[in-house]
């Protein structure tokens, strides 16, 4: 909805804010009050779809960036080449999200080149390839004996 040529769809109306306001003052303590509005202006912007499905590139970018130890980094060149030669076939379908800038201006090559094998094995992980999971698994298996130690304790991750 447009008022005086400015978009106002997504914003509270100025009205509704001012009653809320109003409630506030006479029934809420202050620290529920702060709680109620912020609550209550992301739901005046957001649908309940954005709310049940999260955004979570940026956790993904940050799992890309950390995940190759300084150990994985010797053997990485051996994992890329098991994974294109498995995967070679269907590495158009996984270019679709890059989470990790690949552009050599910004690192080496030799960075370059493993973000984007990263990116690829990470898309066909998400698409559900049961060979890059398995890859995922392994690498983290090997490289990360503590972490995987403590997380085998679990039967289920939630």
């Amino acid at each position: 909805m447009k008022k005086g040529g400015f978009d106002t769809e997504g914003f509270m109306d100025p009205f509704e804010m001012a009653k809320r306001m109003d409630y506030i003052d006479r029934h809420m303590p202050p620290k529920e009050a702060v709680n109620f509005l912020r609550w209550s202006m992301r739901d005046a912007s957001r649908s309940k779809e954005e709310w049940s499905n999260p955004d979570t590139y940026g956790c993904d970018r940050f799992f890309l960036l950390d995940f190759v130890s300084p150990q994985m980094e010797y053997d990485f060149d051996l994992v890329a080449r098991d994974f294109l030669n498995e995967e070679y076939e269907n590495l158009k379908k996984y270019c679709s999200q890059m989470y990790v800038n690949d552009n050599p201006r910004y690192c080496s090559p030799e960075e370059s080149i493993r973000y984007k094998v990263l990116n690829l094995m990470y898309n066909a992980a998400k698409v559900g390839n049961e060979f890059a999971v398995d890859m995922f698994k392994l690498l983290f298996k090997l490289y990360y004996k503590s972490e995987y130690k403590q997380l085998k304790r679990f039967s289920i991750m939630a």
